[in-house]
This record gives C-alpha cells, sequence and structure tokens, in this order.
C-alpha cells in the first residue's frame, strides 16, 4: 500500500508497510511484528515504513528509510536497525 502524507512544509512518500490483524482483536503492526522484525522498519510519527521509503520536503533535502546492513553517514555509529539517511532531494523527489 502506499500512502502519501501531506503536512506543511514536509510530503511523505512511501511504501508503508500496514499488517491488518485477521483476528477477532484488534491488533495493529506493532503488535503482530517481532522485534527482530521491527529492525527492518524506519519510524516517524508512529507509523512504520520499509527499506526505501522516501520523503520529501520543500528544501533540497529528502530522506530515504535505509536498511541495518548500510553503512550509516560518517559521525552516526551503527545501530543494527534501519535508519532514515539524508540526500539530495534531486535524486529521488520529482520537481
Amino acid at each position: 500500500m502506499i500512502r502519501v502524507f501531506s503536512a506543511a512544509p514536509l510530503m511523505l512518500i512511501a511504501a508503508t508497510i500496514v499488517a491488518p490483524a485477521e483476528t477477532s482483536t484488534s491488533k495493529g503492526f506493532f503488535d503482530v511484528i517481532s522485534a527482530d522484525d521491527l529492525k527492518n522498519f524506519c519510524i516517524f510519527r508512529g507509523d512504520a515504513y520499509s527499506i526505501g521509503a522516501f520523503m520529501c520536503d520543500n528544501t533540497k533535502q529528502a530522506n530515504i528509510c535505509a536498511g541495518p546492513e548500510e553503512t550509516p553517514p560518517s559521525g552516526m555509529k551503527p545501530t543494527g536497525r534501519a535508519f532514515w539517511r539524508s540526500v539530495d532531494a534531486e535524486q529521488v523527489c520529482s520537481p
């Protein structure tokens, strides 16, 4: 499922993982995913985004969800989980 969020001045365009539980109880995504699997998702405002999801804002910067095996930017220690990487917006955002 693709979800598009807009909040001034930020526009998110991302492949969001939505996992409605098929049970009689109403469990959400964070209730059904294991802690080990959660390391493969970036979190923003309480939503989980898959690796490769990206956010564009009105400046020249964008953020991409990078996987736990990727090398973080200099100055950032590896955490063993997905993280948001800053990139030039022209690489991923439409004009």
